[in-house]
């Protein structure tokens, strides 16, 4: 009995060890910046379109702060100005290469929209196409 406590004591303090290691070492200047290119990469490819992520911080556990985020217009204007991002995410559903954010808070935020003249839609109608789904919903065909 006394060898399986030692044992379940041993491996509780790694893991303690393991998260307080990578809590520190997300923190570190040089690993915020790979993830500030990370997130500037994964935004600009899934908006099509150039974003720009000034820095980027987190907790590790449940919350990423975006600092200094701009986000262009398809004809490379200003679309988007954020002075900060604050996410609330499900560490559950990242472990699952899904992100479920539970909540947002932005602050400073500056959003420049407009429709030029011989266009027939405003100039943010792309991110809304991206953002838009389909149904996902299944149905039976009939018999």
């Amino acid at each position: 009995m006394k060898k399986r406590i030692t044992i379940l004591l041993k491996f509780t303090g790694i893991i303690v060890a393991l998260l307080l290691f990578l809590t520190l070492f997300i923190r570190i200047e040089r690993v915020q910046k790979i993830l500030t290119d990370i997130a500037t990469y994964y935004l600009s490819n899934y908006l099509e379109t150039e974003v720009s992520v000034g820095s980027i911080y987190t907790n590790f556990v449940n919350s990423v702060t975006l600092g200094d985020v701009i986000i262009e217009d398809l004809h490379g204007d200003t679309l988007l100005y954020v002075g900060s991002i604050k996410l609330k995410i499900q560490l559950r559903a990242l472990l699952q290469n899904h992100i479920k954010i539970r909540a947002a808070e932005i602050d400073k935020p500056k959003l420049y929209l407009h429709r030029l003249a011989n266009e027939n839609n405003f100039n943010y109608q792309f991110i809304v196409d991206k953002l838009t789904t389909e149904d996902t919903v299944k149905t039976r065909a009939p018999k």
